[in-house]
């Protein structure tokens, strides 16, 4: 099975990823939820390790970037977490760093993305 993260999150299938980051589908061990999961991983700034879990940041201006970028995202998982169980705004159940760099744990939605949604 896959990486557990934080004592308790097991990370399964990628769900998507962009330019700044990787969602994937995961399973909190403790309540037996699904989840998803964000992890910050900006592809301009840092790369997986070799050890194929936690991230090379790149050195100079990409890394001053990377530090910068990882306190702006927890910090806006921060701010949506103050909006639990807003009908249009998933709830963000945790935020975490670890491995060097940041995860956002959010409620698993089922449906559609607003891209599929908008080409309907």
């Amino acid at each position: 099975m896959g990486t557990l993260l934080d004592g308790r999150y097991r990370i399964g299938r990628v769900l998507g990823h962009g330019g700044f980051g990787i969602t994937y589908l995961a399973r909190d061990e403790s309540l037996q939820l699904r989840l998803a999961i964000k992890e910050y991983l900006p592809r301009d700034c840092a790369t997986r390790a070799p050890d194929g879990v936690s991230l090379a940041v790149y050195s100079g201006q990409a890394g001053e970037q990377f530090a910068y970028g990882l306190d702006r995202f927890l910090e806006e998982a921060r701010t949506l977490a103050r909006f639990d169980q807003h009908p249009g705004i998933v709830t963000v159940k945790s935020f975490f760093r670890a491995h060097g760099t940041g995860y956002c744990v959010m409620d698993s939605v089922e449906g559609l993305t607003l891209k599929h949604r908008a080409l309907a």
